[in-house]
């Protein structure tokens, strides 16, 4: 399992919860990114099999 939380841009910084439950995520050994940035998101869920490499952002 695969967590991702999108941020807008500007508002990059993850709460004090949401930083305690992204710990807690990859303890557990699940997978967990957070950005603001879509590229980096989409490529990111390309290389892990998630979406298929065709997928394109527009």
């Amino acid at each position: 399992m695969f967590w991702l939380e999108l941020k807008r841009r500007g508002m990059g910084r993850l709460s004090e919860t949401q930083a305690e439950m992204a710990s807690h995520l990859m303890a557990c050994g699940f997978g967990y990114l957070c950005t603001s940035d879509v590229n980096d998101a989409v490529a990111t869920l390309k290389h892990l099999g998630i979406l298929r490499s065709n997928i394109e952002v527009q």
